[in-house]
């Protein structure tokens, strides 16, 4: 099958047995012009410090994302697929460990990626500290407050990655009521430590030393969470009737986003564990832009913090040791697993070869970046008391998970870019960013996999084999431009760029879909991929 289109077709990956879940997180990856954007700021600043000779950490996985990254990428005309293989590889010889030929989840997967990621990039801004800033990066915080005295507690914060939300036992909801329902929580049978204090000077018969002390304690701001001297607590705890249900406070906990991440990946977590485990069911609506709140500031509260101890600790966060546990001990991941079984795609691909809308085009009249910014609603903008901003993100991937708790399939739906026909010489192009230094990667990644065979398991041998041979070409059309050039006022949009502006990814069967099939999807939504647009 040939397409005179340039955005009919891209590059599948190949389902050997049970690869799918690896298979959609980095077709999802690859749909974020904002991963590319970091990538080549990495490599540009890592090749710097290279210059000036300086002795530099590990950057094998981000080397290996850009290396399959740009192949997913290319334009082509036929169908092609790939193996992930020679990516999942390198994170075999990360850890010094091996990815089972068991069932995984493709969260913990992407865990597993992200967190690798940061951790080279945390090692790179060890030797230099003006290093890109790692994109899906950002930081939660929490707090609690009192409903019987109205005072808080002091400021937890958490480092985000994926943002993960429990989806309701209900027939429906929309992502924006679960993100509202995630930042707020009520919390029975707390124990407040002003409201046992003052309970405890309520009820004192008569003065003393300790009570002063108490009572110098609530003047100064005591927080509802905060630690007394031993004699104290000793005393507060001991105190007749200061554990009593009466005693006890119902407190409302307030999480946030303070620092809202470039790339926003959303986990929903669909579980159900009761007798057995199941699947849920809900329906989760989701739109194709989404909004948060971001509080400014806590936000820069935050930022005026030292940091330093937490780029220098070496400890791996327990996100990442869970991922690895679940996908390089032979465990099965805690949510959904695939079918075990390889998936042929031969019987779907006996499409119509012919292409009505190869030659369609649309006028050109304005630009995507700038739409979502145009549209009423959807730009950044402070809420009345000043304090609020709202900010903005775009759908570039969704994940699909079909099936049961323990058995399914996972699909991908990927964003096309947009590609423009030029007026003057016909050529097509987009300006999805290209990345750089592909070349040099992947002799490296070559070199680095003849080294390594010798170690694969046989299974490991025939994935390398097919990935060798169904990757070995590159089908692409000269008239096609892949770097980023600005559009003229006379050159046309695709018009499948609009109608069908996603790709929906089944291992190596590749077609075309609208935005309203997306969004429809409301049953099967595992994982979205949102980028910011401001």
């Amino acid at each position: 099958m040939f397409s005179k289109r340039p955005d009919k077709l891209t590059t599948g990956l190949i389902n050997m047995t049970t690869d799918c879940f690896a298979n959609v997180c980095v077709q999802a990856l690859a749909s974020l012009p904002g991963l590319n954007e970091y990538l080549n700021a990495m490599t540009e600043f890592r090749n710097s410090l290279i210059e000036q000779n300086s002795k530099l950490p590990s950057f094998e996985l981000h080397q290996a994302l850009i290396h399959l990254l740009s192949k997913l990428q290319e334009t082509v005309y036929r169908p092609r697929v790939l193996s992930v293989w020679d990516f999942l590889h390198v994170i075999e010889k990360i850890y010094n460990s091996k990815i089972s030929v068991s069932q995984h989840d493709a969260h913990e997967l992407l865990q597993l990626i992200l967190e690798t990621l940061e951790k080279e990039h945390v090692q790179l801004r060890k030797t230099a500290p003006n290093v890109p800033e790692f994109p899906f990066k950002g930081e939660v915080s929490s707090q609690l407050r009192c409903m019987r005295c109205g005072k808080k507690s002091s400021t937890n914060y958490n480092p985000m990655m994926i943002l993960s939300l429990p989806v309701p036992q209900e027939s429906s909801i929309d992502l924006e009521s679960m993100l509202r329902g995630s930042e707020s929580d009520i919390i029975d049978d707390y124990s407040c430590t002003r409201c046992k204090i003052n309970y405890i000077l309520s009820t004192a018969k008569q003065s003393s030393p300790t009570l002063n002390k108490l009572k110098r304690k609530l003047n100064d701001e005591l927080l509802i969470n905060d630690d007394l001297e031993p004699e104290l607590d000793e005393f507060v705890q001991s105190y007749e009737g200061v554990k009593s249900p009466s005693v006890k406070s119902t407190v409302h906990k307030e999480t946030s986003i303070i620092l809202p991440p470039k790339l926003l990946a959303v986990h929903l977590s669909r579980s159900i564990y009761d007798t057995q485990a199941r699947r849920n069911q809900c329906n989760v609506e989701f739109k194709e832009f989404l909004k948060l709140n971001v509080d400014t500031a806590e936000m820069e509260r935050f930022k005026s913090m030292d940091q330093d101890q937490d780029d220098s600790t070496d400890e791996e966060p327990s996100q990442l040791t869970r991922a690895i546990s679940s996908i390089l001990e032979e465990k099965p991941g805690s949510e959904f697993l695939e079918e075990s079984e390889v998936h042929s795609d031969a019987e779907d691909e006996k499409q119509d070869d012919q292409d009505d809308d190869d030659d369609e085009e649309l006028e050109d009249d304005e630009d995507d970046d700038d739409l979502a910014t145009k549209m009423e609603g959807h730009n950044i903008s402070p809420a009345p008391d000043g304090g609020i901003k709202t900010i903005t993100y775009k759908l570039n991937a969704v994940v699909r998970h079909q099936g049961s708790h323990s058995l399914g399939h996972y699909e991908c739906y990927r964003r096309k870019p947009v590609f423009y026909k030029n007026a003057v010489t016909g050529e097509y192009y987009h300006k999805f960013p290209k990345l750089e230094g592909v070349e040099d990667n992947a002799k490296e990644n070559e070199e680095e996999g003849t080294t390594d065979i010798k170690r694969q398991s046989s299974m490991s041998k025939l994935r390398s084999r097919v990935s060798s041979l169904v990757g070995a070409t590159r089908p692409r059309s000269p008239s096609v431009f892949e770097n980023a050039q600005p559009v003229v006022a006379h050159d046309k949009k695709l018009a499948s760029s609009v109608k069908t502006p996603f790709w929906r990814i089944s291992d190596s069967k590749i077609t075309e879909c609208s935005v309203s099939e997306v969004m429809d999807d409301s049953r099967a939504v595992y994982m979205l991929f949102y980028e910011r647009i401001d």
